[in-house]
């Protein structure tokens, strides 16, 4: 019973990995272009604090309150 929730924990864990990682890659394929730091919604700026903690953030803070 033990190998099978530290297997969902560790499967869990991956995923949450693999997601970070995509979106650090879809921020690193736009650093250099027009869309850095804009809304992938509402094209308004991202607020500078929010990239700095989450640099694979993709919405504003007004849009993802929404």
């Amino acid at each position: 019973m033990d190998y099978i929730n530290n297997k969902a924990i560790s499967e869990s864990q991956i995923q949450k990995a693999e997601s970070e990682l995509n979106g650090l890659n879809r921020w690193l394929s736009i650093y250099d272009s027009p869309k850095f730091g804009k809304c992938s919604r509402c094209g308004n700026e991202i607020n500078n604090n929010k990239l700095l903690l989450m640099p694979s953030s993709s919405i504003c803070l007004k849009c993802a309150n929404l």
